[in-house]
């Protein structure tokens, strides 16, 4: 329960600790007292093996009606790059991947090539043309289905939105909102 003085084979810097301590009370997982106790969310946060911001985000994904949405985006962030491209064929690539972006963020972006990529079939010629990475879109399959498997078993209700970004944009924040900047018109 005393995490702060808590024997370590490999001890990591105290400041980490406080930051990922005060990472989980900002997250709602832990309950503000002497003891440190998770909440409700914090225990069902603590059965994915993902960051705690990205199981926030799954489970609080029905309450915005993008648990699908929620399981291919957290899928996407949870492998490496899934875009390649080299020096010489940079202009195609980046052409390639224009289709696939969103003003509404980098997030509606990759769900727009998990989406494309899934209408195909997991077609590997597409992923030549579109310059997206095979092994690693196919790591991403492997990924959301386990996560639906897990969703599954802990009785979360999985449902769409459709094409409803702002839904998906605000169960994003549930988790992520330490990232949100907002761009002033005096560009601060």
């Amino acid at each position: 329960k005393d995490i702060l003085n808590f024997d370590f084979m490999d001890k990591p810097p105290l400041e980490a600790l406080k930051a990922a301590l005060e990472q989980l009370y900002l997250l709602s997982a832990l309950q503000k007292s002497a003891e440190l106790q998770l909440t409700e969310l914090g225990r069902r946060m603590a059965f994915f093996p993902l960051d705690p911001r990205l199981a926030k985000v799954i489970l609080k994904a029905p309450e915005f009606n993008c648990s699908e949405e929620m399981l291919s985006i957290v899928a996407m962030l949870s492998v490496e790059s899934i875009l390649y491209t080299s020096n010489d064929k940079r202009e195609l690539a980046l052409a390639a991947w224009k289709k696939f972006q969103s003003a509404d963020g980098d997030h509606i972006t990759q769900l727009n090539i998990f989406r494309t990529y899934r209408s195909t079939k997991a077609n590997p010629s597409w992923c030549r043309e579109n310059f997206v990475n095979v092994r690693n879109m196919k790591t991403v399959m492997s990924v959301r289905k386990q996560l639906r498997e897990l969703c599954e078993r802990l009785s979360i209700p999985l449902m769409s939105c459709g094409q409803n970004t702002d839904c998906i944009r605000q169960c994003l924040l549930q988790g992520l909102f330490t990232n949100a900047a907002e761009l002033q018109p005096n560009g601060q």
